[in-house]
């Protein structure tokens, strides 16, 4: 359990379930769209405005009303690639907000989703200044399922990146018997080996990565 510690955290802080949906209203609100409180016009008046942001804030309320996992995932994960295309501002932080309470949402519904567990911590890492939390996450990932290919790409690429050689190898060689002609992870491993001056590992990964 200790590793949905961010999940609880977030959750303690924001106990009330409206949060989400009090944002969206707050944000048609203030984009002119009054008046809406079925999901359905909200998303009608969207597409009229051709505006992403505002079908962004329609398939968000659509989702915390429909209240089912898989459509409050799914919504988290287009939400997301609408916060990253839209340029750095308000907005996108209001958007970054709404996946992440989608999330805790289908989380609260089904504690151990993974693909909810996936995007909450891949979400909470790039954003930099949640990497220990998101890392956590992955953690409780590969507890539930260790063949997790997603979470332990992710885990060995951190390691990776904070200079944790031996853990990079001990995921990139789980990864490898996942998934033995993927060469990606024959690189990887490559330069993990020769960074720890194994020679003959590393040729022969490098091999493998061609």
């Amino acid at each position: 359990m200790a590793a949905l510690a961010s999940v609880e955290m977030d959750l303690s802080a924001n106990p009330d379930d409206s949060l989400g949906l009090k944002i969206i209203n707050d944000e048609l609100l203030n984009n002119g769209l009054t008046g809406i409180n079925d999901s359905r016009d909200a998303l009608a008046k969207a597409n009229k405005t051709g505006d992403s942001y505002l079908y962004a804030l329609a398939i968000s309320k659509r989702a915390f009303q429909d209240n089912d996992v898989q459509m409050l995932v799914k919504t988290a994960i287009e939400i997301d690639s609408f916060r990253i295309v839209l340029e750095q501002d308000a907005r996108t932080a209001r958007l970054e907000k709404i996946t992440e309470l989608l999330l805790i949402r289908a989380l609260k519904i089904d504690s151990v989703n993974i693909e909810a567990l996936n995007t909450l911590a891949l979400i909470k890492i790039y954003r930099q200044d949640k990497i220990m939390e998101g890392v956590q996450t992955l953690l409780k990932i590969v507890k539930l399922d260790s063949t997790n290919e997603d979470a332990n790409y992710q885990l060995g690429l951190l390691a990776v990146k904070s200079g944790q050689t031996d853990k990079g190898i001990e995921r990139f060689r789980k990864l490898v018997s996942l998934q033995p002609l993927k060469k990606e992870y024959h690189r990887q491993l490559a330069i993990l080996y020769g960074q720890k001056g194994d020679t003959k590992n590393a040729e022969k990964h490098a091999v493998l990565a061609r």
